[in-house]
């Protein structure tokens, strides 16, 4: 109730301020009060004070209207200032809009205007458990959040005309910002096309061709993404899938890390999905960073890998089981599925042969119309869990009042074949 009188209060001082402007105005304009840009060689009417004593008291009457404004706003901006740490204590997030101060007033600091939507360091230690609420404005630079998903086909996507998937968040992204419709990858293999991102290289120039073949990669280090943002003064986070090799692994340039990938759950008893902690770990991170410089994060999600060497391949969270349920996954136009579709494979050049890995995952997947089905709908549950952890991510920043300084980049490693020209995954030149 409290809130809700201050709320009250705040927007009456507010509607009064207008008010007073409003009329303020009207009485500058009535009384012809000269422009000062106006040209000299204009005719002007003038009024002699001395008789009828009008100008005067226009003049006046314009000053105590201003001397009232000012009050009104420092009144209105002691209101705000109340009620935005009332609802803080209380732990509820503020949709605060930026008023302008009023410029007449010299005593009004930017740091006064700051105070509306930040907390002062001692109200942040004191309302520490509430700090995902407040607004925080000091960083020099644009943050930088980017979502990485990994064996993320294009067609994945609501917004690129996928009418089957559900990735709402991930589509409000895509109609709110730039949807890159044609981004290719140079080459489709996790590690190495990873280390094009970090580096904006081919493999030809990074050398890392294999997990192990990381000695460029870091040797170069300075001059990749996270060196120059560490150079710059970010406070880097990492969380997630890194697949390069760990023995010279640049720690300096991160402030946070913790990697994990290979299994969909991350212990036995199946209470810990790695797309929930991406998610955690994602918000953990934005919730506990200082307050004093950019940041950079990158949650980079193990989703919608699928889990090498288990049977089942794709395992979502029980909770999204029924996504999908009484769905019928459409099959592309160029796919085989079952053993009988041969089709679209026999297409493929003589070098395209049953040893080849992407074969060999057709069959764990797609040779029968029922594992397309089941496969399909599993990794699509995977895809909405994303889309999902990547939602609570934005809730986040919007939380923080930081969206409008932080660029959010969605993207994946690369794509997947699923049945198109009788594949899985991708092709690979040799049996990996």
């Amino acid at each position: 109730m409290r809130n809700q009188t201050l709320l009250f209060a705040a927007i009456c001082v507010a509607f009064i301020a207008v008010f007073t402007v409003i009329n303020l105005y009207n009485i500058t304009s009535t009384n012809s009060i000269p422009s000062s840009k106006e040209p000299d060689n204009l005719p002007t009417e003038t009024t002699d004070p001395s008789k009828n004593g009008q100008g005067k008291n226009a003049e006046e009457e314009i000053t105590r209207l201003k001397n009232e404004l000012k009050t009104l706003s420092k009144n209105y901006r002691n209101l705000e200032k109340k009620f935005i740490n009332v609802v803080q204590q209380k732990g509820q997030p503020i949709d605060n809009d930026n008023d302008e101060s009023d410029d007449d007033d010299d005593t009004t600091t930017n740091d006064q205007q700051a105070d509306t939507t930040t907390l002062t360091n001692d109200q942040q230690a004191t309302n520490k458990e509430d700090e995902t609420t407040t607004t925080t404005t000091s960083s020099d630079g644009m943050n930088i959040v980017l979502l990485y998903a990994d064996d993320w086909t294009y067609k994945t996507l609501g917004a690129m005309g996928n009418t089957f998937v559900k990735t709402p968040h991930l589509d409000a992204l895509a109609s709110e910002g730039i949807l890159f419709t044609h981004n290719c990858v140079t080459t489709s293999i996790c590690w190495i096309s990873r280390a094009t991102l970090y580096t904006g290289q081919h493999v030809s120039r990074h050398k890392s061709a294999k997990i192990e073949d990381s000695d460029v990669l870091y040797e170069n280090w300075n001059d990749s993404l996270y060196g120059m943002l560490a150079k710059n003064g970010y406070y880097n986070g990492f969380f997630g899938k890194w697949h390069h090799a760990m023995d010279r692994f640049p720690g300096w340039s991160f402030a946070k890390t913790e990697f994990y990938y290979g299994h969909h759950w991350l212990d036995d008893e199946k209470k810990n999905h790695v797309t929930q902690k991406n998610m955690r770990d994602g918000v953990n991170f934005l919730r506990e960073r200082p307050r004093d410089k950019p940041f950079s994060l990158t949650v980079s999600f193990f989703a919608t890998h699928a889990e090498d060497g288990n049977p089942e391949q794709y395992l979502p969270q029980p909770e999204s089981m029924e996504l999908y349920k009484d769905d019928v996954v459409p099959i592309a136009p160029n796919a085989d599925v079952g053993n009988a579709s041969t089709k679209f494979w026999d297409l493929n050049p003589p070098f395209f042969n049953d040893v080849n890995e992407g074969r060999t995952r057709w069959k764990w997947r797609y040779d029968t119309h029922e594992k397309y089905q089941k496969m399909m709908k599993n990794y699509y549950r995977m895809a909405t869990e994303v889309d999902k952890a990547c939602g609570s991510i934005i809730h986040e920043l919007k939380q923080q009042n930081i969206l409008n300084n932080t660029m959010i980049i969605f993207t994946t490693d690369n794509g997947n074949y699923h049945a198109e020209h009788g594949l899985a995954d991708k092709w690979y030149p040799v049996k990996y």
